[in-house]
């Protein structure tokens, strides 16, 4: 018996860890650092692009080959959050 309470032990501790990661994705206020957001606000009333926009937000452009490149953005870590935030809610939203 001791041995499947221990079993069972782990197996709800992982979902806890599991839960809480989630539960990341579904707090009302996610927000990006102060940073990226005032940098943001700076450009958000830009209609054109321009070098001071490109050089604002890309950190690096690679071309492999004729037809893909690779963009690398200066805040793709807040991106990244940001975009996995919003598939996990339209997800959950179905």
């Amino acid at each position: 018996m001791k041995s499947n309470y221990i079993k069972e032990k782990q197996t709800l501790e992982q979902e806890i860890t599991e839960l809480l990661e989630n539960q990341k994705l579904y707090t009302p206020s996610f927000s990006v650092s102060e940073k990226v957001h005032s940098v943001i606000q700076n450009y958000l009333s830009i209609k054109v692009l321009s070098v001071d926009l490109i050089n604002t937000f890309i950190d690096r452009i690679t071309v492999l080959d004729r037809e893909h490149i690779q963009i690398k953005y200066t805040f793709q870590e807040e991106m990244d959050c940001l975009l996995k935030t919003i598939h996990s809610r339209e997800k959950a939203g179905e």
